[in-house]
């Protein structure tokens, strides 16, 4: 062998010291870095300081090191601060790295429930074994005794899922009083002959609605709607008072709701909502008489209108039927939705979707932003809605929302709630004080605004001819015009939720 071989044989042999010399340091410093993150996220966590175990948990995560105790910790600390949704992905990595542990599953299932994603937890629920499901059926945080039984002699109940989980009932009351409106704006001139509409005096509405579980995965809901509007049919004719007629729609409404979850997060959800209404309407009939002029100078014939009003019941059923995806993932909730209606012999549908942001992690603050298209024969057009909510206090909470667009003939999507009146609704906003009066036994106010627009019909002086049964004189033909004004209808509704 060659001196130069030698050098070569010396060389590599050194590089190769090197190397493992410097690889066992490398490892030697990762494992005093892993044991000082260890303790600074045991000592923040045993001090109760929720921000520090996080913020230092996150930065051992991001340089690679992933240990059980640094993901429990983390997931106790979001949960302490109310994040239940990334408390829920913290347990979840907890078990990825010990599959068996208990103290991970109880935590993770109500982190899940806690987070508004009870489907997820009641599927991860069946995947558990045997000591993960007790320590959930029978609260682990009170109870750890069961830990050191003989597995093979635990019993595990099935959870039990409610037929019946919730009752809610609600009543609304409405005093629009936009008679003023109408009387005011009605022309009152030579050139109109007579004019006529319809205005709200008072609306009342009934809301009852229950619903529950049909299985783990599978959810029903049933609701029922009744709303009465009382208004008069106001007729105005030239140079003479008006008259007013008693009108009301009374009207009926059934939704249902069948929605099926997977173990995800995901939710595929289809409503049908079927609706009567009985309106008691009033029909103008009316003529145009001419008599000749006593002046002997005028040529022009003074047109007299001669009308009445016949009542008349409306009968008829509309429907609606919807379906939408949804997805319950980290913070935020995700929703795509359309629905098909026939609706006053139109035959609309819309499509849409939502996104839901959780900066908490559950639903003491939430902001929503909604956007869908509508479309029916007559018009195109996109509606926005924009909700949020907070927790005032353990027991209070505020939610709020403001939608803009017309809503004549749309539905709330998910919800009984179809705009199907004669009235263009062109805004809505509402504000909602919900407080727990016991537990499980809550009482609400809401208090709702709409914007309106309503029609309103009348004769508009067209042209003059010439008579042709008396000579000389000229008689005024009219023809009909519609226009539109303006009111505010505010509701008040007061409800009561029973969860059982």
């Amino acid at each position: 062998m060659t001196k130069y071989n030698y050098k070569i044989i010396f060389l590599f042999f050194s590089f190769l010291f090197l190397g493992l010399h410097a690889q066992s340091q490398n490892n030697e410093f990762q494992k005093k870095e892993k044991a000082i993150y260890d303790s600074l996220t045991f000592h923040y966590y045993e001090a109760g300081i929720w921000d520090s175990v996080i913020d230092i948990g996150k930065e051992a995560l991001y340089k690679g090191y992933d240990f059980y105790y640094l993901r429990m910790r983390i997931g106790l600390a979001y949960d302490y601060q109310g994040n239940f949704r990334l408390a829920e992905k913290q347990y979840k990595q907890a078990l990825k790295l010990v599959p068996p542990d208990v103290s991970a599953a109880y935590y993770k299932y109500y982190a899940a429930i806690n987070g508004g994603r009870e489907n997820v937890a009641y599927a991860d629920f069946k995947k558990y074994n045997l000591k993960q499901a007790k320590a959930i059926n029978q609260d682990y945080s009170k109870n750890t005794n069961y830990l050191f039984e003989d597995q093979q002699n635990v019993k595990v109940q099935e959870l039990k899922i409610k037929t019946f989980d919730h009752l809610y009932f609600a009543y609304g009351y409405s005093l629009t009083g936009n008679n003023n409106e109408l009387a005011n704006i009605y022309p009152n001139n030579t050139g109109i002959l007579y004019s006529q509409g319809n205005i709200r005096l008072n609306q009342s509405y009934l809301n009852f609605n229950i619903g529950g579980n049909i299985s783990s995965n599978a959810k029903w809901n049933l609701t029922y709607n009744n709303s009465r509007i009382n208004g008069v049919k106001l007729i105005q004719a030239k140079e003479a008072d008006y008259i007013s007629a008693p009108t009301s729609v009374i009207q009926n409404e059934l939704y249902t709701s069948l929605s099926l979850f997977s173990g995800d997060g995901w939710n595929i959800k289809a409503t049908a909502q079927l609706i009567h209404y009985n309106s008691n309407f009033i029909f103008v009939e009316d003529s145009i008489k001419y008599k000749i002029p006593e002046n002997t100078e005028d040529t022009l014939l003074i047109d007299s209108v001669q009308f009445g009003y016949i009542e008349e019941q409306v009968k008829g059923n509309d429907y609606v039927f919807g379906l939408s995806l949804n997805r319950k993932v980290g913070l935020f909730d995700f929703s795509i939705f359309g629905t098909y209606a026939n609706i006053l012999d139109e035959n609309p549908f819309q499509i849409g979707g939502e996104i839901t942001i959780l900066p908490k992690g559950n639903y003491t603050l939430y902001l929503t932003n909604r956007l869908f298209y509508y479309h029916d024969n007559n018009s195109d057009r996109y509606i926005y809605k924009v909700s949020a909510g907070t927790s005032i206090s353990k027991k209070m909470n505020l939610d709020a929302s403001a939608t803009f667009g017309n809503l004549q003939f749309t539905n709330e999507p998910g919800l009984a709630v179809v705009y199907n009146w004669a009235e263009k609704t062109t805004f809505k906003g509402d504000i909602v004080l919900s407080y727990q009066i016991i537990p499980k036994l809550y009482l609400s106010l809401r208090y709702q605004i709409t914007q309106k627009q309503s029609l309103y019909n009348y004769y508009q002086l067209d042209e003059i001819l010439p008579s042709t049964e008396l000579d000389g004189y000229y008689y005024a033909t009219y023809k009909e015009e519609s226009s539109f004004y303006k009111f505010n209808q505010h509701f008040v509704i007061l409800g009561l939720s029973w969860i059982l």
